[in-house]
């Protein structure tokens, strides 16, 4: 399954292993898969490696199976060097062992691999039959090969014509591979599929088609798979004389070829580059193309061919006839029959222009040779001028020898002064040689000498203890070898592959490097010989930017932290240590639970960790809010059942306990804070009966001291949090909302009676209120220029009404922002089958879906709202106290789509009382 779902990966796998293996038996394993990934993949290569020896092996230890392998590979390999004889006597070995070795997966191979020899030799019906053959024989025993083998038959099948019966089996692979998420193979087909969908073969259709294959492949594709349909539209390009974009993708898969270590790919897109460049009249360019092109490791028939057409059509071009002629005999050579006599007519007219140049130059000979006898005179005084010359001559090397020695002087001072600068600079410069080693060559800073060349002296050894895996060290490893002694075209294909920032343990530290890489040419200019590397350590900037980076954030959270007071912070941090221990000791037990279980866990687990996130923002702690942001994230994905995999979670939230217990030590030391500690010694419910007792007694005297009325002030402050107090102390969190949002600071607005809370009472106030504003501040108070538009002051106002009636206290919450969208609730909530479709419902019960875990009207999420949360921790807080929320809906304008909203809170008498201050206040005697 493997070879043929991932041959590249597989390739590398096995010549791997096959370093550390020494069993015989084990050895020929390895090599067969490797053949037949290679065969998968059409590299020639690779087939050549294991030939006959590994087939006469394969025989020799009696397996059959491997022998069919090695068999058919060894016939491909042939087959690709047209050497079809030879080939079809191992063709006809493979399908004989494959009858033998009764095998559901080898005989399908076998008649596979005999129907592309007989496609190749133009037997088109024998193919045909051969290939259905192969198709009944795998059944659907083997579904990736079976597909595999209706791929092979729609590429025949659109070869000899039928491209409507190739397209729909090309439709069916591509859907299977897809699904079984075969990154290869999907892209094997789609590149036929592009090829087979247009029937006309015309080229620009042609074009269109493999350029929308190359926009999903850019999308969602293996960049190893790149190279292909680059240099397949970089040779249809120039078919179709669109030549710049030729030249473009002919470089692109240059590099992508290099990269993927295909030397005989690589050699065909430049071929095609070189073509490019000829018509496009750049015949000085082509030529400099040809002398880079190693033609040895071209193995494949059509490269082969085609480089030596335009090869001799470069010659050509230059005037280089000679080379032309040989060029042309080597295309015959490899051309077959039917192509050879037009190949000896090519060379039939090059010989008769080099005929006609040579019998040219004679002409000219014998001219000179007639007008040298009838000139005399002029001979003689050419002799006197020779030898004039010949004696200034003489003189200029006087003259020369004495500007070498000056030069030689020039040379060792600009060398000194090389050398200088080199000692004083503060920077690590250093040249990289010998593409074998990469090794650093002599030419070295001072400072990169005693920082880091006395421990490496090759650029493998620095990359190794870098932060860099083992994979991206190869490639810029791969990158240097393929750039230097190579033209600059190369090192520009390979520059991206070059780190720019390294982090490296040296001597017991780590260290922060700044890189850049700057090629040098060799003296003629046409190559890249080294590679000027030069380091910048920025450790201590680094180290001295975070030390910075982190009195900032120590300074500005000591400052928000004495504005709010002990008594307030130590509050809220106990409140947001609760949420998160709640959440920890929930996450443990969810391994436990059943599916339906953890999922509420979860939803639990989220509420909490969206209310301590906004606990955290109002009182400035903006790396815990962002710690959350993160656990918030992970709770995404584990709801969605994107992931099942709780340990990041755990992790997260681990994560924000020692963030807790880190800021708590900072407190301890920074302010001799004790966040722990309780302010009071005992409960507010206490001192609440003790305080009504007192009231009742006094009303009953009907005097009291100035001292015992100040005490029940003293022990009111104490024993109370007032309603007003708490929403107050939010004011910091709503200025960085209005910031964030580019929004003014809202006005709060209070009506009713002042309303005190017990401690229980002022911590569910407080989780609402963390919602209720975020909601408020990102939903619905709009921006300043909306406002205006809409005759609104720029600044928005929240209303807050208090109320009491049997009980239970009404808290009315308004804004003069939007309003709520009440069509645009009901799409939403009916896509997540909240309700029933078919059925109509009254708009007040549509807008109480809002209260539904997960509901949300925004299409993204931000570390402020989106994710459904707030509403639901309201509902949830209130329930669980008994009390309950609701959303009552105002009048819309007329045309409006919003419509005013008043959400209602509805708190039990347990959590609350009317404050003191509301008392009629008693009277001292005179």
């Amino acid at each position: 399954m493997r070879a043929y779902d991932s041959p590249t990966q597989t390739i590398e796998e096995m010549e791997a292993k096959l370093l550390l293996t020494t069993d015989p038996q084990r050895r020929l394993e390895l090599q067969a898969v490797s053949a037949f990934a290679s065969y998968i993949l059409g590299i020639p290569e690779e087939l050549y490696r294991y030939r006959e020896p590994a087939y006469e092996e394969a025989l020799a230890h009696g397996r059959t199976d491997l022998a069919v392998i090695f068999s058919c590979t060894t016939g491909y390999g042939y087959q690709l060097e047209r050497k079809m004889e030879t080939a079809k006597g191992y063709i006809d070995l493979c399908e004989k062992h494959a009858y033998e070795a009764e095998d559901n997966f080898l005989l399908p191979f076998a008649l596979e691999n005999k129907a592309f020899y007989y496609l190749d030799n133009g037997k088109s019906s024998l193919a045909l039959s051969t290939i259905l053959s192969a198709v009944e024989h795998i059944g659907q025993t083997d579904l990736f090969f079976y597909y595999h083998i209706q791929n092979s038959k729609a590429v025949m099948l659109d070869t000899l014509g039928y491209s409507d019966q190739a397209v729909p089996l090309l439709h069916e692979s591509l859907d299977f591979f897809k699904k079984q998420g075969s990154r290869y193979f999907t892209f094997l087909v789609r590149f036929n599929l592009s090829k087979a969908k247009d029937q006309s073969r015309d080229i620009e259709s042609l074009i269109q088609n493999f350029e929308a294959m190359l926009k999903i492949e850019l999308a969602e594709g293996d960049d190893r798979l790149m190279a292909y349909p680059y240099q397949t539209l970089a040779q249809l390009y120039v078919d179709a004389g669109r030549l710049s974009e030729a030249i473009n993708m002919a470089t692109l898969s240059i590099g992508h070829f290099r990269k993927n270590r295909e030397p005989s790919m690589v050699a065909a897109s430049q071929t095609t580059l070189m073509e490019a460049r000829l018509k496009q009249e750049e015949t000085e360019m082509a030529a400099r193309i040809l002398k880079t092109i190693d033609v040895d490791v071209l193995k494949n028939y059509l490269l082969i061919t085609n480089y030596y057409k335009v090869a001799a059509e470069v010659e050509k071009a230059s005037g280089n006839l000679e080379k032309t002629i040989d060029y042309y005999k080597k295309l015959a050579e490899y051309s077959e029959i039917s192509r050879k006599k037009d190949m000896e007519s090519e060379i039939a007219k090059v010989r008769t222009q080099l005929d006609l140049q040579t019998e040219t130059l004679r002409t000219q000979l014998a001219q000179t040779q007639l007008s040298n006898q009838k000139n005399a005179f002029i001979r003689n005084l050419i002799i006197i001028v020779v030898s004039s010359i010949t004696l200034m001559i003489v003189y200029l090397l006087y003259l020369n020898r004495k500007s070498q020695k000056t030069l030689a002087l020039m040379v060792q001072e600009r060398t000194r002064d090389i050398r200088a600068i080199l000692d004083t600079i503060n920077q690590g410069v250093v040249t990289i040689e010998s593409p074998e080693k990469l090794s650093f060559g002599i030419e070295r800073s001072k400072a990169f000498q005693e920082s880091l060349g006395f421990q490496f002296e090759t650029i493998p050894e620095l990359l190794k203890h870098s932060q860099l895996k083992a994979d991206e060290i190869n490639q810029v490893v791969e990158a240097l070898r393929a750039s230097i002694d190579h033209d600059e075209l190369a090192f520009d294909c390979n520059e991206h592959l070059l780190p720019r920032s390294l982090t490296i343990q040296h001597q017991g530290k780590l260290m922060d490097l700044e890189l850049e890489w700057v090629k040098m040419y060799s003296q003629t200019g046409d190559s890249v010989e080294k590679i000027l590397l030069s380091i910048k350590d920025l450790t201590e900037m680094h180290a001295l930017e975070l030390e910075k980076e982190q009195q900032r954030y120590e300074s500005a959270l000591i400052h928000s932290i004495i504005k709010m007071g002990d008594r307030y912070f130590s509050t809220l941090f106990q409140k947001i240590s609760l949420y998160i221990t709640d959440s920890i000791k929930t996450c443990l037990l969810l391994s436990q639970q059943t599916q339906d279980d953890m999922q509420q866990g979860l939803r639990e687990i989220f509420l909490n960790i969206h209310t301590a996130k906004g606990l955290a923002r109002s009182v400035g702690l903006v790396e815990l809010s962002s710690q959350c942001h993160e656990a918030e994230e992970q709770l995404d994905l584990l709801l969605n059942q994107e992931t099942k995999d709780i340990t990041n979670l755990q992790s997260k939230l681990l994560t924000l306990e020692q963030s807790l217990s880190d800021l708590q030590s900072f407190c301890e030391a920074k302010l001799s804070w004790d966040l722990t500690e309780t302010k009071i010694s005992f409960p507010r419910d206490t001192i609440l009966a003790g305080l009504q007792f007192l009231e009742s007694y006094l009303e009953e005297q009907g005097v009291v001291s100035r001292k015992v009325q100040s005490f029940l002030a003293t022990l009111e402050r104490f024993s109370q949090c007032e309603l007003r107090q708490i929403l107050l102390g939010f004011q910091d969190e709503l200025e960085s909302l209005a910031r964030k949002l580019k929004k003014e600071v809202p006005h709060l607005k209070f009506l009713g009676p002042p309303i005190a809370f017990n401690e229980l009472g002022e911590t569910v106030i407080h989780s609402i209120f963390t919602h209720v504003f975020r909601n408020a501040m990102d939903h619905g108070i709009e921006r300043p220029a909306i406002r205006e538009s809409q005759g609104k002051p720029p600044r928005g106002t929240i209303t807050i009404d208090c109320r009491i009636r049997l009980d239970i206290l009404y808290i009315d919450i308004s804004d003069d922002g939007y309003g709520l969208q009440v069509k645009q609730i009901e799409e939403i909530a009916r896509q997540r089958n909240l309700i029933n479709e078919k059925r109509k419902y009254a708009e007040k019960d549509i807008v109480q879906l809002i209260f539904e875990a997960g509901f949300s009207s925004r299409d993204e999420i931000t570390s402020i709202s989106g994710r459904g949360v707030g509403m639901a921790a309201i509902r949830s807080y209130l329930n669980e106290q008994g009390g309950s929320a609701l959303i009552i809906l105002g009048e819309s304008q007329s045309g409006d789509q919003y419509r005013p909203f008043t959400l209602q809170l509805q708190i039990p008498r347990e959590l609350w009382w009317e404050s003191f201050q509301t008392t009629q206040q008693l009277q001292m005697p005179a």
